[in-house]
């Protein structure tokens, strides 16, 4: 069952209000998911450009 609870839902914001009609428009879900990707790609460059930082910060702390 999806999240309607009537048919399995392929898409992360989905709500018909009847048979024809979507209450969500189309654009939302690739914007979504873009906005989720662009997050995680930012958080992995985030990490991977203060690793070496921290890793320097405790090499001069132990001196």
């Amino acid at each position: 069952m999806g999240l309607n609870g009537s048919e399995e839902c392929q898409f992360i914001l989905h709500s018909n209000c009847n048979a024809s009609y979507d209450m969500v428009p189309a654009w939302v879900n690739p914007v979504v998911v873009l906005a989720l990707v662009v997050s995680l790609v930012g958080l992995v460059r985030f990490a991977v450009a203060r690793w070496p930082l921290s890793r320097a910060m405790n090499d001069t702390s132990a001196t």
